[in-house]
């Protein structure tokens, strides 16, 4: 993975694979996942700063955790490919935990 690219795709709208989950907390259960674009609000050659505009949800990724950038059809800029899943809670940050 180059990072040098990586870091140039500040205010870029990047999807993720796989899929954000969604936890809700409270009851303990997995919602729906919804594959949105995250927008990219700082990038460098070691991390890349998301945030999703639907939930305003932010995440800070390592760029070891991208495996490969990938083209879009047109819904978003680019599609990253993780080594990592990234999950999401309504009342805590989310959490990144790494693929087997």
């Amino acid at each position: 993975m180059n990072k040098r690219m990586l870091s140039k795709n500040q205010y870029k709208r990047l999807r993720l694979y796989p899929m954000a989950r969604r936890i809700d907390e409270r009851y303990g259960i997995e919602l729906e996942q919804i594959d949105d674009a995250w927008l990219v609000i700082g990038a460098s050659r070691t991390a890349l700063e998301l945030r999703n505009p639907r939930s305003d949800q932010y995440v800070v990724l390592g760029t070891d955790h991208v495996r490969e950038f990938m083209s879009d059809t047109g819904r978003a800029d680019g599609i990253l490919v993780l080594k990592s899943q990234v999950f999401l809670f309504a009342r805590h940050m989310p959490q990144i935990v790494p693929l087997n």
